[in-house]
């Protein structure tokens, strides 16, 4: 994975600001995306912090999310959809906002209607400054899980790379990270602990072109082995199983998980094995094996299941021709 790393440093350093990080946030599909330009040294990870009121120091706000440099720069597209990928948002006024190669991305969850300050900075740093790390102003954002919920976002529609006749795309979503994995949206479950609140998610589909979605549809679910990635089973991919469906949609989850796993350092290979982690888990830490009793969550299982029962409602999927298959 050092490959991946020195892929996004090399493409975001070309032209990244030095100075101004030009904070900006706005509210769309049940989630606040906050956008700003990255500095140089590309740092690991950044901070991000709200306040209702305006905030000079870091200390007099909420920390709400730390992306790691895989995450803030689009990593996983980069590496498996195109090399000059960012991300594609929603602009909060029915369009859609694509990042320049010199912005960084986090998403927040809220659970309630309200407004905040959002200043992001280089972990470590502590000092906001107005006009250059934090919004210009209060940015509000509203609760409605049922007219206005959380979606999934197409990033890249591209023709199988495996098989000829086959249109794939590549979605990403972004979990809400909270301690109480109960207290999740009506809409939207707790899929991360709060150290890994608004990790992006990727999900790569494939049909055939030209399918009609009016008629109920079979879905074919597949999983890839550790270290691998949702790109590895596009349809064709496979010729000793035929995963090419002739009627139906195939989907392929990416287990996306960065973070430090005790002397392993962060990486796109920090796979879950499609279940979960530690509640208490510290992705910043090396050395962060459990001191005392913990308790596994299915994080990665919730965010499956949900985007399952998304591709359900919006593909017209027949969910008694659901299957599930897995390689490793």
């Amino acid at each position: 994975m050092k490959k991946a790393l020195l892929v996004v440093s090399l493409i975001l350093s070309v032209c990244a600001a030095n100075a101004q990080n030009n904070v900006r946030a706005w509210y769309a599909d049940g989630q606040v995306w906050v956008v700003w330009e990255v500095e140089l040294p590309l740092p690991l990870t950044y901070s991000i912090y709200g306040s209702p009121s305006p905030f000079a120091n870091t200390d007099n706000a909420t920390l709400l999310g730390r992306p790691f440099i895989f995450e803030y720069g689009a990593a996983a597209l980069k590496e498996q959809v195109d090399t000059f990928a960012t991300y594609r948002i929603p602009d909060g006024q029915g369009g859609l906002y694509q990042l320049a190669l010199t912005e960084g991305l986090f998403v927040a969850t809220p659970h309630q209607a309200g407004s905040l300050y959002f200043a992001v900075g280089k972990t470590g740093e502590t000092t906001v400054t107005t006009g250059v790390n934090i919004t210009d102003g209060v940015v509000p954002f509203s609760y409605d899980p049922t007219a206005d919920p959380v979606e999934c976002h197409l990033q890249a529609t591209f023709p199988s790379p495996f098989a000829p006749g086959y249109v794939c795309q590549a979605y990403m979503m972004w979990a809400d990270g909270r301690q109480n994995h109960w207290e999740g949206r009506p809409d939207f479950p707790v899929m991360a602990n709060a150290a890994k609140n608004g990790m992006p998610g990727m999900f790569m589909i494939s049909a055939p072109l030209g399918i009609d979605t009016t008629q109920p549809l079979p879905l074919t679910v597949w999983l890839h082995g550790g270290g691998g990635t949702a790109r590895q089973s596009l349809a064709g991919s496979r010729p000793i199983v035929n995963i090419s469906p002739v009627e139906g949609i195939l989907l392929a989850h990416n287990d996306d998980l960065v973070g430090w796993r005790d002397t392993v350092p962060p990486n796109l290979g920090s796979v879950s094995w499609h279940f979960g982690w530690r509640k208490n888990w510290d992705p910043f830490t090396p050395g962060n094996l459990p001191t005392g009793v913990d308790t596994v969550i299915n994080y990665t299982q919730r965010r499956y299941l949900w985007i399952d029962q998304w591709l359900t409602r919006r593909f017209n999927i027949d969910t008694t021709r659901i299957n599930i298959n897995g390689h490793s």
